[in-house]
Order: structure tokens, then sequence, then C-alpha cells
């Protein structure tokens, strides 16, 4: 797999559809790979925060089962992306704060133009980014359109 080309870290996507077994497969992928594997490589749960603090309290509890099911490897992390339009519920993006977050990911839709025509993060989106890194989380900008 990846470890013939000396990547040490892979992303994936959590799975988006609640009720079916997606989540419980890959975990279980996950689970035997990293028992298999001796070296130090991890994984990165690439996490979409919605808008909706329904759908976003559901994608929490897909990440806790999946977590749960992998027995809580400290060599899964995740990748936060953040949409251009937040919870209302800062709470629902907060829990993630003790979590192994490696990332945070923007759309560059995500920033709005100042008085100067700067680019610039919203004030919620500057608190959110600030708190995480604290914890020294990389930044990854996402380009709206990658041609």
């Amino acid at each position: 797999m990846a470890i013939h080309l000396g990547i040490e870290k892979i992303i994936v996507d959590l799975p988006d559809l609640v009720e079916s077994p997606a989540v419980d497969n890959l975990a279980r992928i996950l689970n035997r790979y990293l028992e298999e594997v001796t070296i130090m490589q991890k994984f990165i749960i690439k996490i979409r925060i919605p808008e909706d603090d329904d759908e976003a309290e559901k994608i929490y509890a897909r990440y806790i089962h999946l977590k749960t099911l992998c027995n809580h490897s400290t060599r899964i992390n995740i990748i936060l992306e953040f949409e251009q339009n937040l919870p209302a519920n800062d709470d629902l993006i907060l829990r993630y704060w003790g979590e192994s977050v490696a990332s945070i990911q923007l759309s560059t839709n995500v920033f709005i133009m100042n008085q100067k025509q700067y680019p610039v993060l919203s004030k919620r989106h500057q608190t959110l980014v600030k708190h995480f890194m604290r914890s020294q989380v990389s930044i990854i900008l996402q380009p709206l359109n990658q041609n």
C-alpha cells in the first residue's frame, strides 16, 4: 500500500451515509491495517462541519462511533473542514477541541472582503481558527475551483 511509497499520512473522508455500514466497514479496514503495519503511518479522517446543527450533531456521532470502533487509536487524527456558514451552536465545533485535530481546512469562499478589499475571515471563523491554533494545527486553504 502506501508504505512502499514512504507516505506517512493518508486522508480519508468520514462516510456521509448515516444509516449505512460505511463507518463500520471503514473502521474494520483501518483496524486491520493498523494491526498489520508496524511503522507509524497515520490516518487522517476529514470531517466536514455543516451549517445545520442537527447534521453537525450526526456527523460528530458518526466520528465518535468510528473512533470507538478503532479503539481510540492515537494513529488516527482528523481534519476539520469549515464551510462558509458555521453551525449556530459553537459547542458543536468546540467539542472537537479534545480530539486529535491535525488540520483545519478552509475553502476560499469562507473569506469576506474588508473595507480595503482584502480577504479576511469573519469574526466567528477567526475565533475558531485562533482557538484551534493554540494546539498548533495546520491550516489548509482549499480553492473553490481546482482548475
